[in-house]
């Protein structure tokens, strides 16, 4: 554990506003890390919030604003701008 956080969940940790909830249910749903969040669709998190049992969990998760913020996390790590939206072409 680190600052009560499990291993596991602490690279979730860098999103604002992340909660223990919201990254319990995100590594749950596969989505690990950053970059794994940074290239999910907003179906695939928001279809992890409708599996549990409570209100509460249900309100947790942002699909958007989530992975916006894996997005800027991202290109700060990078120190590129990254055209999210546009489909990569060519390849090598």
């Amino acid at each position: 554990m680190s600052f009560g956080v499990k291993k596991e969940l602490v690279e979730l940790f860098r999103l604002p506003l992340m909660e223990t909830r919201t990254a319990r249910l995100l590594h749950d749903a596969g989505l690990t890390n950053i970059a794994s969040i940074s290239t999910a669709s907003r179906e695939k998190i928001e279809a992890r919030r409708f599996q549990t049992d409570t209100k509460e969990d249900q309100d947790v998760v942002d699909a958007q604003f989530i992975i916006a913020e894996a997005r800027k996390l991202i290109q700060l790590d990078l120190g590129v701008q990254i055209l999210w939206d546009k489909p990569l072409t060519g390849s090598r």
